[in-house]
């Protein structure tokens, strides 16, 4: 049975197909909601960078205030004292403030933190050109990256200790003339504070960049590689994005204003959407194991209570259909009810049949009665119509005998026939060895022949024909042997060497070789017009073929045998025609 054609597969299917469109909305609806959470994180995340570059640019704002106020409170021409008094006020107000300077027309008006000369060899004039370029755009400042070398050499010179994260040179216009900047040493201290600032509860890295993409500041979670950032230019202001170390990471770009620095914020992206890939296995697992706990207990259901009882009613009747007719089904109580109703109509119909096969077998016995009585009565009137000729003939003249021959050679065939039949126990067959031997033993008395003038050579004692064709053999022989024994009989008192007359059957593949020949014979015997026509018409009606022989005075015909008749089995042997029902023999 193939897998697409049991029930089993078939309920299988069905299954599928209904829960199917129900599995299929659950993980659409669970994915909606997954990917609404997703691109809510990334809002959020937006907002979160947006917040940073908001604090990254308060920062930025009082250093311009800064600048604002000193060169309010320096006026049109004060002294280069109370220049550095502003200075000191401005640069110790913040801890990440160095040092500070004026300078006008390349030239240091004041300076603090740092000598003049260090301030007018950090304002050389490749920077002086680049800050004036910047603030060209009308950028409130410019903030440039000092080297190692830069900051070191002129703060060691002027005793200040090195900062490990290096150090930013943040400029100013002034406002009485375009060749006028103020300068602020600082560190990256305050920056680093504001891209460490944590506006969402992920692990994150943030960068400063400049106008010409040089990294100003840049701050790192531990967890975080050390080359977190994109290894290519971002497309977009959120983006996905493959880190230097090979990472994938969820970046995000956002503009200062009026600066020209960019903030970069950036996620490991397997952090990042972590809790919604959490939320979607919480969300996903519960409705997955009820379908498939649903699934497996709707087929177990239906296996217990469908499938098991199905299997079971087509035993009982696999059974039953072997021949075993009085199985049925039982423990009907147990099962569904309409499963339970379909075994009990296989119980009724099983019954039934038992019931009509019991009166059906009845009838047959009945057929058979009456067929063995009307047989019996047939065969008891032959013989009285046989015994009626033979004192018959017994009260006529010797020379008027040979009149009632021929009726009385053709009813006694037919008597000995049923004889046999009604002998043999079953109505229908005749063995052929007892029938041959009966038939020519009744012909040659007939005759008045002794029985050494006769030899029958029978088949073996199994074969049998039926009734039908046993009159038809005997109809035969009383119409051509006859005229066989009488050349016998006449040849008897003047030969040297007597001849007899060889009566011989044989099986010969699916017929019965029924031969009469005489031994020794000088010619061929001759048959009356009337005995010729008669054995034709036997011939006919056995529905046999004549079969030619070397032999001029034997006569052969082949008659054709059933299976049953050709494989044969001892008298009485062959079984009756009935049923077997509920276990015994109709």
């Amino acid at each position: 049975m193939t897998f697409g054609h049991s029930l089993r597969s078939r309920i299988v299917i069905t299954l599928g197909f209904v829960l199917l469109p129900a599995v299929i909305l659950a993980f659409v609806w669970i994915f909606t909601n997954v990917n609404a959470l997703r691109e809510a994180k990334v809002a959020n995340a937006e907002r979160a960078a947006s917040a940073m570059a908001l604090q990254v640019n308060e920062s930025l704002r009082d250093m311009v205030l800064a600048s604002v106020g000193l060169d309010a409170n320096r006026g049109g021409g004060q002294s280069a004292a109370t220049c550095d008094r502003e200075l000191s006020a401005i640069v110790g107000a913040q801890a990440s403030y160095v040092g500070g300077a004026v300078i006008d027309a390349g030239r240091v008006s004041c300076a603090l933190g740092a000598s003049a000369a260090d301030f007018e060899r950090l304002a050389s004039p490749e920077r002086l050109a680049r800050i004036h370029a910047g603030l060209a755009t009308g950028a409130p400042l410019v903030l440039e990256l000092l080297t190692d070398a830069e900051a070191g050499h002129s703060l060691e010179a002027s005793g200040l200790s090195v900062a490990s994260d290096g150090y930013l040179l943040a400029a100013f216009p002034g406002s009485r003339s375009t060749d006028e900047l103020f300068l602020v040493l600082l560190t990256k201290a305050r920056i680093t504070t504001d891209l460490a600032t944590h506006f969402m509860d992920i692990a994150h890295g943030a960068a400063l960049f400049g106008p010409d993409g040089t990294i100003l500041a840049e701050w790192r979670a531990d967890s975080l590689p050390q080359r977190w950032l994109p290894a290519m230019p971002l497309g977009s202001a959120a983006d996905k994005g493959t880190s230097i170390s090979g990472d994938s990471f969820r970046y995000f770009k956002i503009p200062l204003a009026r600066t020209g620095l960019v903030l970069l914020v950036g996620y490991p992206e397997d952090v990042f959407f972590a809790s919604e890939q959490n939320i979607l296995w919480v969300t996903l697992l519960p409705p997955v194991l009820m379908l498939g706990a649903a699934a497996v207990g709707a087929l177990l259901a239906v296996d217990r209570l469908v499938i098991q009882w199905i299997v079971y009613l087509q035993r009982v009747t696999r059974v039953y259909g072997s021949g075993r007719y009085s199985v049925r089904a039982l423990r009907l109580s147990q099962a569904p009810r309409e499963l339970g109703e379909l075994g009990y109509a296989f119980n009724h119909m099983a019954d039934n049949i038992a019931h009509h096969a019991t009166e059906l077998s009845s009838a047959i016995e009945d057929k058979e009665r009456l067929l063995r009585e009307l047989h019996h009565r047939v065969k008891n009137n032959f013989q009285v119509i046989v015994s009626l000729l033979s004192l018959h003939k017994q009260s006529l003249p010797v020379q008027e005998r040979d009149d009632i021959r021929f009726i009385e050679d053709h009813v006694n065939a037919m008597a000995v026939a049923y004889r046999v039949g009604y002998s043999y126990g079953e109505m229908g067959d005749a063995p052929v060895a007892e029938l041959l031997h009966d038939i020519v033993d009744g012909l040659r008395r007939t005759a008045d022949l002794a029985p050494a003038h006769v030899v029958v050579e029978v088949p073996p004692v199994s074969t049998r024909i039926d009734l039908d064709r046993a009159i038809g053999i005997g109809l035969y022989l009383a119409a051509m042997l006859p005229a066989y024994l009488d050349m016998v009989r006449a040849d008897a008192h003047s030969a040297s060497s007597p001849m007899k007359v060889r009566v011989g059957a044989v099986v010969e593949g699916d017929s019965l070789r029924l031969a009469v020949s005489i031994r020794p014979a000088e010619s061929a015997v001759q048959l009356s017009h009337l005995r010729s026509r008669l054995t034709r018409a036997y011939i006919r009606q056995l529905s046999a073929r004549e079969v030619s022989s070397d032999d001029m005075t034997e006569r052969a015909i082949a008659i054709p045998l059933d299976a049953d008749d050709r494989e044969g089995g001892p008298v009485g042997a062959r079984p009756a025609m009935g049923f077997r029902i509920s276990g015994r023999q109709a």
